[in-house]
């Protein structure tokens, strides 16, 4: 009678302990939209804020580039040119450089124009927007869009 009880308790805290890690985790929650204020910083770039918590993206302007997509923690994310129908073509050399943006866990419901592409490299579920996979640049601090139009690389717009 003991030994179902305690598979129970571990499934639940299983499943539990994934919910609270994709809650908590800085990549979790929605895509920012239209602005309700904006604030600058001196890297040339403001933020759009719609006062939602745990997004996936927040929407953001720099003065060379635009507005483009920005995760959590401001960093900016890319799309790369030669990525095809959804699949990254980005190898173990091209990701040193240029890191997927990746979710440990999947929602069940993904704001528009978001969804996740399984890579064939190591399984990782990376996060696409209007079917590009998502990119970080090595060299970009908070608030930088440094790896634009390099390497093939163009900061993601929204």
């Amino acid at each position: 009678m003991r030994k179902p009880l305690l598979i129970a308790l571990i499934v639940f805290a299983v499943i539990f302990g994934g919910g609270v890690i994709f809650f908590y985790q800085p990549t979790a929650g929605t895509i920012k939209g239209d602005s309700n204020s904006t604030n600058s910083d001196d890297t040339g770039s403001s933020q759009s804020s719609s006062g939602s918590g745990n997004e996936i993206f927040q929407i953001r302007t720099h003065d060379t580039v635009g507005k483009y997509l920005a995760d959590s923690d401001d960093l900016a994310l890319y799309t790369y040119d030669a990525d095809k129908d959804g699949a990254s073509m980005c190898d173990e050399t091209c990701l040193s450089a240029w890191p997927a943006y990746t979710i440990d866990f999947v929602p069940d419901n993904l704001p528009a124009n978001v969804s996740v592409i399984t890579r064939s490299d190591n399984g990782a579920s990376q996060l696409a927007y209007k079917d590009k996979p998502l990119y970080y640049f090595t060299s970009d601090g908070s608030g930088e869009v440094n790896g634009d139009s390099l390497d093939g690389f163009r900061v993601a717009k929204p």
